[in-house]
């Protein structure tokens, strides 16, 4: 007996269920970088991912002479960002006509793959666009670079806001420039933003991201000496020049004139347990000729360290 086209597709997504996870992410080179970085991360239970924040020193520490006294009492220095978890959902659906007509095994194994490479296509494009998205004050999406790497000072992310804590803000340049190669504007700028988010330490940004026109001037401003790095993403396709030590690439989603400086020690794509882009079991659309099955994913992006993160905007050539 023949196996039918749902219980082909259910083997498959069974089977095949961490491939199309991992496929979904690596489609956008952040998310890709997040993984590469371990940090993409399965969290086990919870109503929200939590971050502990480290947002003064300890004040209990100072130079002391050799009979003073420590002091035992302590500041306050560490809270918790608080990040409500956001899902992405859709049908995998396919119709009983479709399955009459898929008459050989070639052809139940082609609707097969379609169904679910569209699944995955339409995944990958809606986690791409949401990860670059400003989308802190949506109650669904996913919060995105532009929330929590901000061009406007003072922007609350995971409930605390700079006002009470002042290191809890990400670097930034609003005034970018309109002339990337003239005088080693744009090469001023990178560095001057590269120092900023390491903040006298030796804790720089390890991806530079931006649009495909701004590494365009980026290459064009290194002609003589440009070349491609081999970063963590490289197996995957992405081309990547050399800034610092620093990989710089581009993705679509990246808004037009902006550069994003990332630190992946502060930056996760957290995913609830039982939300990595699984599916449900198949059942019948009710009045429908059409069995369906739906696929998921739980999870946030949240940071624990806004000032090593940085963004330049209104960058043109």
């Amino acid at each position: 007996m023949a196996l039918s086209i749902t219980t082909i597709a259910a083997h498959a997504l069974d089977k095949h269920g961490r491939e199309i996870a991992d496929a979904i992410i690596n489609n956008n080179l952040l998310s890709a970088w997040l993984k590469a970085s371990n940090r993409v991360k399965k969290v086990t239970g919870g109503y929200r991912f939590l971050e502990p924040v480290m947002h003064s020193e300890n004040g209990g520490f100072d130079w002391i002479a050799k009979d003073t006294e420590i002091p035992l009492s302590t500041n306050e220095f560490i809270t918790d960002a608080v990040y409500n978890i956001r899902i992405l959902a859709g049908p995998l659906k396919v119709y009983h006509l479709e399955k009459s007509m898929a008459a050989g095994d070639s052809q139940i194994f082609d609707i097969v793959e379609t169904t679910i490479e569209n699944a995955k296509s339409t995944m990958s494009n809606k986690m791409g666009a949401a990860i670059f998205g400003d989308n802190g004050t949506s109650a669904t999406t996913l919060h995105g670079v532009q929330h929590i790497i901000n061009v406007t000072s003072g922007t609350t992310v995971g409930g605390i806001s700079p006002s009470d804590f002042a290191r809890w803000d990400n670097q930034r340049n609003t005034t970018g420039t309109a002339g990337f190669n003239t005088a080693q504007a744009g090469i001023i700028m990178m560095r001057d933003m590269m120092a900023a988010c390491a903040k006298n330490e030796n804790d720089f940004p390890d991806l530079i991201v931006t649009t495909s026109a701004v590494w365009g001037l980026y290459h064009a401003a290194t002609t003589n000496i440009a070349r491609l790095v081999d970063s963590k993403v490289g197996s995957l396709g992405y081309k990547t020049l050399d800034f610092m030590g620093t990989p710089v690439g581009w993705d679509s989603n990246c808004p037009t004139g902006y550069m994003y400086m990332i630190n992946a020690r502060y930056l996760f794509l957290r995913i609830l347990e039982g939300g990595d882009f699984v599916t449900s079991d198949w059942e019948r659309v009710q009045g429908q000729l059409a069995d369906y099955c739906t696929m998921h994913f739980y999870g946030q992006l949240t940071t624990n360290n806004r000032e090593k993160l940085g963004v330049i905007s209104s960058i043109t050539g």
